[in-house]
């Protein structure tokens, strides 16, 4: 049945509607991909870094999957201060954004 409607509605399976294609749109915002050293997902992270344009930064976690970086302190807390400091060190990127407002997809800027 699944076939079927596939070929119906020309559906891809999933891995070909993959957002890897659209990661060099994030630039250029800055982005920062972090990674357990233990993920099996570990794969997609770098391949999306490797399309990504700069600004970019990978920041592997050794010792955490991808599920511990959910909610294992021992995990969470440096990817947490990684996350927090890439950001302060940023702030002229979300100004290139040519009054359109970071990590929203290019949408407008509120103004106030």
């Amino acid at each position: 049945m699944c076939g079927r409607r596939q070929e119906a509605t020309g559906a891809r399976p999933p891995r070909a509607r993959s957002g890897f294609r659209f990661v060099h749109l994030i630039a250029p915002r800055p982005l920062l991909v972090i990674v357990g050293r233990e993920a099996v997902t570990s794969w997609m992270s770098v391949e999306a870094f490797q399309k990504a344009r700069a600004p970019k930064e990978l920041h592997w976690i050794d010792g955490a999957s991808h599920v511990d970086l959910y909610d294992k302190e021992p995990y969470v807390g440096p990817a947490a201060e990684k996350l927090a400091g890439f950001f302060r060190a940023q702030p002229a990127a979300a100004e290139q954004t040519s009054g359109r407002a970071p990590g929203l997809g290019g949408l407008p800027a509120a103004t106030a």
